[in-house]
């Protein structure tokens, strides 16, 4: 009788981010994290290659339409887009639900053990932001351009 497989599911790349202690303030730990992403999975040069980033950590992307939703993550790290909204729309809220599993790691306590309360409180306060803008890098940072 044949086994079924089934995957594991896959471990939030937030985590093993978050467990080096850092000192950086609330934006550029953001930042940070976003570069951790890009850089773990190779994709840290424009235009930057999110399915490259997913891949990467197995963090599977499913299309359905979700009734005026833009996109959801699970707690099993599943990422749901809205398949009615056009591509570069579904891009960005891919890359935003990447963001959003730092704060995932965040609310799990996966940086307790050093993270400054006030770091913690404007992360969550300002979460929306940091979700969006985590990803907004100009090109000087990525490596292009003027330093």
């Amino acid at each position: 009788m044949p086994r079924e497989v089934v995957a594991a599911a896959p471990v939030n790349p937030a985590a093993g981010f978050l467990a080096a202690k850092r000192t950086a303030p609330a934006a550029q730990l953001v930042g940070a994290y976003a570069r951790h992403l890009l850089l773990s999975a190779g994709a840290y040069r424009l235009p930057v290659d999110l399915d490259r980033v997913r891949s990467h950590f197995s963090l599977p992307v499913f299309r359905a339409s979700l009734d005026g939703q833009r996109a959801f993550t699970t707690e099993d790290l599943r990422i749901y887009l809205n398949a009615d909204d056009r591509p570069t729309v579904q891009n960005f809220s891919c890359a935003h639900e990447l963001m959003e599993m730092l704060f995932f790691a965040l609310n799990d306590g996966a940086a307790d053990g050093w993270m400054d309360d006030d770091v913690f409180t404007e992360l969550q306060q300002r979460k929306e932001t940091y979700c969006a803008g985590g990803w907004l890098a100009p090109p000087a940072r990525l490596g292009y351009g003027a330093r």
